[in-house]
């Protein structure tokens, strides 16, 4: 073991702290480099809402958003237990995605599910991206939920409004009946 007078220890200390913070700080700024070149990929946007149906929870909605392409997609993920209650009954779960600054409205919900693939496949989660999605750019202001409608029933689970100009949310998750046929029959906030 190196003994060390008390000033030299205080010396060799402070080196070694500032080797290590200059090393952190590197290190910082790798990551910032690394994250400003990351690859594109997808992120949960905004808060889910769950639909309950039944007396139980059927599943969740789920809004994303791909940053490699821009658009906007809708996931639903079943419950587990729903799946094995209902798999024998076709239980079906309409889900897309909707803006008030889109088509007047009208949301895009052709896209299901059935509860009997997901307990056949036993794949509980299911993407609605009508292709590659929708650009966040189809609707002006660009403002989005993503939705959920389980056995044609007129009742609709929505994300939290997202609108992407800012990054934040301008309303919280929603849920009522007789507001699948436009958005504008929901709470929306404008940004």
């Amino acid at each position: 073991m190196l003994k060390l007078g008390k000033t030299r220890r205080a010396v060799a200390l402070a080196s070694v702290t500032l080797a290590s913070v200059g090393a952190i700080g590197l290190g910082g700024t790798a990551d910032a480099e690394t994250r400003a070149t990351a690859p594109c990929g997808r992120s949960q946007e905004g808060k889910a809402e769950t639909y309950n149906a039944y007396g139980m929870v059927a599943g969740t909605v789920t809004q994303i958003y791909d940053s490699c392409s821009k658009h906007v997609i809708a996931e639903w993920t079943w419950d587990s237990r729903y799946v094995k209650a209902f798999a024998a009954r076709e239980s079906v779960v309409d889900f897309g995605y909707g803006s008030e600054g889109l088509s007047g409205g009208v949301p895009d919900f052709s896209s299901e599910s059935t509860a009997t693939d997901a307990y056949n496949t036993g794949q509980l989660t299911w993407d609605y991206a009508s292709g590659e999605g929708r650009s966040i750019y189809d609707a002006s202001p660009t403002s989005w939920r993503a939705g959920a409608d389980l056995d044609n029933s007129g009742c609709a689970a929505w994300t939290s409004q997202h609108y992407y100009a800012t990054g934040y949310d301008t309303a919280g998750p929603y849920g009522g009946c007789n507001d699948t046929g436009n958005v504008r029959q929901i709470p929306w906030t404008q940004p």
